[in-house]
């Protein structure tokens, strides 16, 4: 049986220790103290239902004494188990964030992306859309992760890329949780977030729930909104660095083709050599 996360927590263990204590020292104790002083006391001065009276006093103090302290442990371990899911989504978020830093293609950061939305909201599945380059063709899916999201995005691929259009031109985010009106049947709750460009949205962070009564919490809602954030540095890194690699590509091409105008007898030569090297420079990594 998998144990609960504040039973997980050496730091939860002690305090929940620490908590009995206090209580056994400041409840229990005095309480058996004053029940020895009633006893010795003031009951045998007591006519009969006096008596009884005195009993149902005593009695119902240590019933709303241990009520209390069952509030306290209760209230205590809810607030650890927030705390354990914070940290998760914390570290979640850094891991992500050095990966994405590391990426140097966009698949691969669509992949990371999406799987560490599942990863954080604990969602049916997650799509990374980007902006197509035809005004006329909508939103193109990029990546994608979770339960069957290739045969869910099928059902919901269209009103989501229509979603995606309006979130991408106003460059705001679109939320959707149970209970309130949908633009994309079928989703249970839905938040779609813009990648932020220089001048527009590169594209959208889709992450969907299916099943009835699900939601996205607050906490979920600003791990999203951060790992949206992180998404956006990351493509626009990536799409700087292609720019750079295509730039040198093009100037090798001019410096070996101006290389090749020099060389009369040996036609060719320079673009061989630059292949070679090339071939050679791959097979060494």
């Amino acid at each position: 049986m998998r144990k609960s996360p504040h039973k997980n927590s050496i730091f939860s263990q002690r305090l929940d220790r620490t908590t009995s204590i206090a209580y056994f020292l400041g409840a229990i104790i005095p309480l058996l103290a004053l029940a020895a002083v009633v006893h010795r006391y003031v009951l045998p001065t007591l006519p009969g239902s006096s008596f009884i009276g005195m009993i149902v006093l005593v009695s119902s103090i240590a019933v709303l004494s241990l009520a209390s302290f069952e509030v306290l442990r209760r209230t205590t371990r809810l607030t650890l188990e927030r705390i354990n899911r914070d940290n998760k989504r914390l570290a979640a978020l850094l891991g992500t964030s050095t990966t994405l830093t590391a990426s140097e293609h966009a698949s691969d950061i669509a992949s990371t992306a999406v799987a560490c939305a599942v990863e954080l909201t604990g969602a049916r599945a997650a799509y990374l859309l980007v902006r197509s380059k035809s005004d006329d063709i909508p939103a193109e899916l990029f990546g994608s992760a979770g339960d069957d999201s290739d045969k869910l995005f099928q059902s919901v691929g269209d009103p989501l890329a229509q979603v995606a259009e309006l979130v991408m031109r106003h460059n705001r985010p679109a939320f959707k949780n149970s209970g309130s009106d949908s633009d994309v049947p079928g989703l249970e709750a839905a938040m779609v977030l813009p990648l932020a460009g220089e001048s527009q949205a590169l594209g959208v962070l889709v992450v969907v729930h299916t099943d009835s009564g699900s939601y996205f919490d607050n906490s979920q809602t600003d791990a999203i909104t951060t790992l949206a954030g992180l998404v956006s540095v990351a493509m626009r890194n990536a799409d700087l660095r292609d720019s750079q690699r295509n730039f040198f590509s093009h100037m090798t091409e001019i410096l070996v083709s101006a290389l090749d105008a020099h060389l009369e007898h040996h036609t060719g030569h320079g673009s061989r050599v630059a292949r070679n090297a090339n071939r050679l420079g791959r097979t060494m990594d």
